[in-house]
């Protein structure tokens, strides 16, 4: 499988936000398995083939907080 990067650009919500006006932290996870779903569909991998990459574990460092803006979303197989 390729590890090739690819880049998704999201457009923040208002409902993304918490009551500080920034991204709530459970959506930044929606937003990395939504750059999940692209990496698949860039590299042509169907779900119901019998080897597909998972996801096993997630660390998150918020280093800063996410405004009302696009998001930038780089998914590699590692």
């Amino acid at each position: 499988m390729s590890s090739q990067l690819v880049s998704l650009k999201l457009q923040v919500r208002p409902n993304d936000l918490d009551s500080l006006g920034h991204v709530n932290n459970a959506t930044v996870l929606e937003y990395l398995e939504t750059g999940r779903w692209d990496w698949l569909k860039q590299h042509n991998i169907n779900i119901k083939q019998k080897i597909v990459p998972v996801v096993a574990r997630i660390e998150v460092n918020y280093r800063k907080e996410i405004l009302l803006e696009d998001v930038i979303v780089n998914t590699k197989l590692t």
